[in-house]
Parts: structure tokens; sequence; C-alpha cells
């Protein structure tokens, strides 16, 4: 009987460096871990460990960049997923282990919770690790120079085609309802988990309509922030830079879908609140969230005996469920169906009375679900 236990699938111990600018490949034939998947298996990536470049003698994060995936050769659209090399934006909940091992990032549930005792059913929006059948790519966008080695471990599980044909599990999702906000978001997907359906599960390539995606955005703000008035995380108002809007909303998104699972930010002693803010005007939650506990990120060196007070911890990011409650409270900027009017809304920030929060210096970073009608 099968255990299925999560592997390592590949190893990538890095120490060559990297000028801004640059791009570097991983290949899975160059760094897979023992053995290659074989022609009668086929795997799925159930998270990236990333031990981060840093100066040795400082401490601090060395340089910057981003991975983007590609399963099977077909890249992820880098657009919407962006994992940060940079242990200052780290996005490793230290709940999510595997075997004791370090803090990883998660992309969702495997199948091997549903192989491992017998179910057939389950949330498509639940499992969202990538499946590939032959190899699994990625690629790191250098923004600024890596001189310090780094390592990132993939973790995930490989079956047996035969195991998976047999199994006859069912992923569906038919709305995504969040009950604070009374609202239900229809979506209307079905798909049979065989073999042959391997890359049209989500953040697969080959997805037939809706397609689900995980993403993943670090933003942060293109102008200083000198009012009490709402700032908006929106590239439409040239409020953050391309490809970091926590905001979304334009004629060309009226058939996508957007829901923040999570949302960080680094401690900035000017910022009074943070919100979610829809069409009407409503915030979410209604006095915002403030930038400790709920959005503190956590520390790397533990905490100074002290400065017990969370905005004293170090840099070490995690990102914690929206309110601290779980999946099912999220928030959502939403499109019903294609073609049709939606909900405009997104990430506000909201300046201390007499205070200026400089422009760039706010670092976030969201998480979520992308589902896409075209």
């Amino acid at each position: 009987m099968e255990s299925y236990e999560p592997t390592l699938l590949m190893r990538i111990n890095y120490s060559d460096g990297a000028t801004a600018g640059e791009s570097v490949e991983f290949k899975y034939k160059d760094y897979y871990w023992k053995k290659k998947i074989e022609d009668d298996e086929v795997a799925e990536v159930l998270g990236l460990e990333i031990i981060p470049p840093e100066d040795p003698d400082t401490l601090e994060a060395d340089g910057d960049g981003y991975l983007t995936l590609s399963p099977d050769g077909k890249e992820i659209e880098k657009n919407h997923l962006r994992i940060p090399l940079n242990k200052n934006v780290n996005i490793c909940p230290v709940k999510e282990k595997v075997e004791g091992k370090r803090a990883m990032f998660v992309f969702g549930r495997p199948l091997a919770d549903l192989l491992r005792t017998g179910q057939t059913s389950g949330n498509l929006l639940e499992f969202l690790c990538p499946h590939f059948e032959d190899k699994f790519d990625m690629t790191l966008y250098c923004t600024s120079n890596i001189t310090q080695e780094f390592t990132i471990l993939v973790w995930g599980y490989i079956y047996r085609k035969e195991d998976v044909d047999a199994a006859g599990i069912t992923l569906s999702v038919t709305d995504h309802v969040e009950p604070y906000r009374k609202k239900t978001y229809p979506i209307n997907k079905t798909i049979s988990v065989t073999s042959r359906n391997w890359t049209r599960l989500p953040n697969g390539k080959e997805q037939d309509n809706p397609k689900i995606f995980t993403f993943i955005r670090r933003s942060s703000n293109a102008n200083a922030i000198s009012t009490v008035e709402d700032y908006y995380m929106s590239e439409r108002d040239e409020n953050v830079d391309d490809n970091e809007g926590l905001y979304w909303y334009s004629e060309e998104t009226k058939s996508k879908m957007y829901i923040f699972t999570h949302l960080g930010l680094r401690y900035n002693a000017n910022v009074d609140r943070v919100s979610f803010k829809d069409t009407e005007g409503h915030y979410h939650p209604k006095r915002g969230m403030y930038p400790w506990g709920t959005l503190d990120f956590g520390w790397s060196y533990g905490v100074n005996p002290a400065r017990q007070k969370p905005k004293e911890w170090g840099t070490y990011y995690l990102l914690p469920r929206i309110f601290g409650h779980g999946f099912y409270e999220t928030y959502t900027v939403g499109f019903k169906a294609l073609g049709s009017e939606g909900e405009e809304g997104g990430v506000v920030v909201n300046a201390k009375a007499g205070t200026t929060i400089a422009a760039d210096a706010l670092d976030m970073v969201a998480r979520g679900i992308y589902v896409v009608w075209a």
C-alpha cells in the first residue's frame, strides 16, 4: 500500500551569483533529486523551502529577485505568480513544515490527502499544487545583485498513474462564499483527476475555463503618503509600479477574480491602518487592520527580551491568514461572470495624521487565488 509521503523533488544550491536584470534558469534535468519522474508516474509540487541569500557578517538580505515556475516547460504567468527570493519578504508561514524541515511556502493541499484516506471528492480551490508529468523548471529574475549562495528545495509527491486513475477523484467548486460580507461568487467548475487530466488541474497551463492559479504579489507605494486619505495600492492610479497592484479593475479584467487569502505588511511607524475597500466605499474589516498583530510577519532571530512588542520583532516575513480565522475569511475582488460588470476593490493604506510615509517605504505581499474566464 502506498504511504504517499512527501519527497524531495529538486535540490538547488546556487553560488554563482547574479546581476540586476539577469535571469537564471534552474532546469529540472540539472537539479532533480536522486531520480527523474518515470514514464508511468506523475508528480505535484507541494511547496518550496527557500534559504535566501544573506550577508554572512551582517545577516542582512543580499540582493533581490523573484522566482517563476514552469511545470512541463510552460511558465505560469509571472505578472501574477512571483515568489520573492529576499529574506525580508520571505513568504513561508512558519507553521508549514515538511517532516520537521525549515519553514516553507506551501501551495495548497496535495492530492495525497485524498489518496491516503480513499476520499473521492474535494474543493477545487484547496488543491492548488502545480502538477507536472516530465519536468519542473524555475527561473530567477534578479532585480538587484546577488553575491551570496542560496538554496531552494522543491518538495512534492510522486504518484503512479494507475493509482491516480483508479482513485476516481473529482474536484469541484460551485461558488466561493464570503459569509461575513454576505457575498457569493459563482465559479462552477468540476474536473476528474486522472493522469490524462493532470495538466488541466489548478496552476496548469492547459486548463479549461475558468482557469485557476495561485497569485503572489509584492508591492510598495510609488508615491509619498502624507494625508489620512485612502491611498489605493493601484496601478490605475499610478500609486504602485507595474505588476504590483493590490487593487484591480479595468475594462480588460472584467472576466477575472482575485481571492485574497493572505496579506502582509512590514511594520512602519507612520501607517495608521490597512483595509480592503469595495466599490460602495465599505471598509473590511470596518475599522481596518493595524500594522501589528494581524498584519505583522514575525521574527528572524528571535524576540529581543527587552523589546517584547510585535513591532520590535525582526524582519523575517510570513503571511498570516486574513483576520486570523482561516481560509474561508477572504476578500474577493471579483467579476461574477464573463463580460458582466463586477466589483471594484482592493487594498488601501492610511497614514497617521501629521506624518508622511516616504515613497517606496512600504513592503507588502499579498497571496491568494486568481480565477480567469478568458
